[in-house]
């Protein structure tokens, strides 16, 4: 009789226990149940935050400066030097020397111009044949700096120390300090006409002449004279006229 009841007692705890169990189970899930409606009821306007995606910095590549290819310099040819010419004369010259007229040079007027030389004087020779005998001489003259020569075709002229040029190709004197100084003079081209005070060029005689043409003829002188200190002489256009150790100051 014992043994039954204790059975019938162990029984009925384990009932009670599956009771007490279940009703645990229930409340469980009546728990989880209001959790999933409350999640289920929570407002769509909400908006969850998408996390930005953060990307790390990536290195810019630095660019380089592209360097130009420097052009080699094209090397022109070297030029060979070239002898520089001589500036041709704006006139025609006539070096020293003997001359027949027609032949090496044509008859006309000339104008001679004086080298320097030991003597200070240049000289001319005029000549009606090639002889050097001087009954040949028609004219001569020894000259300081310029003298006027006219010469004809058959001549002969002869010459040292100077050079000769066309009278219309010739330049024409210019001043030299203030002075007209030794030589011959074509008035009206060289030197103006009128009255000038002549002065002798130093202690001893000076002299002037007046020609009526450059042929140096004794024929052709107009009037001459030695001098000392000062003589006061008038020219005409046309004439030739010559000073010899003086000379005739500008004013």
């Amino acid at each position: 009789m014992k043994k039954i009841r204790v059975e019938i007692i162990l029984v009925l705890l384990g009932i009670i226990c599956l009771m007490t169990a279940g009703v645990m189970f229930y409340k469980d899930s009546s728990t989880i149940s209001s959790i999933a409606l409350e999640t289920q009821n929570v407002p769509s306007n909400e908006t969850t935050s998408t996390p930005e995606i953060t990307s790390s910095p990536t290195d810019t590549p630095s660019i380089e400066p592209t360097i130009k290819p420097t052009e080699k310099p094209t090397e022109e040819p070297t030029k060979e030097p070239t002898a520089t010419p001589e500036p041709t004369p704006s006139h025609t010259t006539y070096k020293e020397g003997s001359y027949k007229i027609g032949t090496d040079m044509p008859e006309g007027e000339y104008k001679l111009f004086a080298k320097s030389t030991l003597l200070g004087f240049s000289y001319f020779e005029v000549t009606k044949d090639s002889s050097g005998e001087l009954s040949s001489i028609i004219s001569n003259d020894n000259f300081y700096n310029f003298t006027y020569i006219t010469v004809y075709e058959g001549q002969y002229l002869n010459f040292s120390d100077a050079i000769a040029i066309p009278s219309d190709e010739a330049p024409v004197y210019e001043i030299v300090d203030g002075k007209y100084i030794s030589g011959m003079y074509k008035v009206g081209v060289d030197i103006p006409a009128g009255e000038y005070k002549v002065i002798s060029d130093s202690d001893s005689y000076g002299y002037f002449e007046r020609n009526s043409n450059s042929e140096h003829s004794l024929y052709r002188i107009i009037a001459n004279d030695n001098f000392e200190n000062n003589k006061y002489v008038t020219i005409n256009e046309g004439e030739y006229f010559t000073l010899s150790n003086a000379y005739i100051n500008v004013e």
